[in-house]
């Protein structure tokens, strides 16, 4: 219901200052979501993620700002690399990146691996 996918059926909840009842796409300007599973495309690079989900945000990607994502979640050497060659824990990696692409300020995680809790948590004290 945070992220909109569901109408919420009673309540509010309000992502800096826009209701998501009538300020849903505001909302979702600030926000990330790394869902429980992977959803990553195969035959996509680590690169070609993220240049595609920094268009999806709204920002207009170059090569040094792609590879600072990855550096951040430390998957900076695997640019070139379909995610269907990576292991399972670079493809939390990059779904990591993934949510956190744009001006993300709210990041939603379902379910996040326990291995990588306290990685998370270091990553997103790095982005201040």
């Amino acid at each position: 219901m945070i992220t909109g996918l569901f109408p919420a059926t009673s309540g509010e909840c309000i992502i800096y200052g826009h209701p998501l009842s009538t300020e849903l796409e505001k909302a979702r300007e600030s926000i990330g979501f790394c869902p429980q599973h992977n959803i990553l495309f195969s035959e996509l690079t680590v690169a070609e993620h993220l240049r595609l989900f920094e268009k999806i945000k709204g920002i207009n990607p170059t090569s040094e700002s792609i590879q600072k994502r990855a550096n951040d979640v430390g998957i900076g050497d695997k640019l070139d690399t379909l995610s269907g060659q990576l292991s399972g824990g670079m493809k939390r990696k990059l779904s990591i990146a993934i949510a956190l692409c744009g001006d993300t300020k709210f990041v939603l995680f379902d379910e996040p691996t326990s291995g990588l809790g306290e990685y998370i948590v270091e990553i997103l004290r790095n982005r201040r």
